[in-house]
């Protein structure tokens, strides 16, 4: 019986899922991007360079930080109030106006990795 149960349950999931409402959300596909061999909590003042998301890197920029900029004027103001991030490999930082909303960095300052855990972010509305 056991060995049924996951069909069975598929089976009445089946109408559940096929009447669920497809995902309303802005793909960026854009960005600015600015590597610093530093990794520090400041943006470079210069050095940015457009690019596709998603993005890799140089394999052999294994320290510093890359920084990211997005034009939040360019998506619907409806969808503005989070931010969902599929992969990364290392810590991630969200920054909004130079606040930090949120991230993956360890308290302890150990570097950890993301590979396998995407990132959800409400927005905050103050900014």
């Amino acid at each position: 019986m056991t060995r049924y149960l996951p069909a069975l349950l598929a089976l009445l999931l089946l109408p559940v899922l096929a009447n669920a409402a497809p995902l309303d959300f802005t793909r960026l596909d854009q960005a600015s991007m600015s590597y610093s061999s530093a990794a520090d909590d400041v943006p470079p003042p210069d050095g940015w360079t457009p690019v596709s998301l998603p993005f890799a890197g140089d394999p052999s920029q294994t320290t510093g930080a890359f920084w990211f900029r997005i034009d939040l004027d360019a998506v619907p103001a409806a969808h503005r109030g989070a931010l969902y991030v599929p992969h990364h490999v290392f810590d991630i930082e969200l920054y909004l106006n130079g606040h930090s909303i949120a991230g993956t960095t360890r308290p302890d300052g150990r570097e950890s990795t993301g590979w396998n855990q995407p990132l959800y972010s409400n927005i905050p509305a103050l900014f």
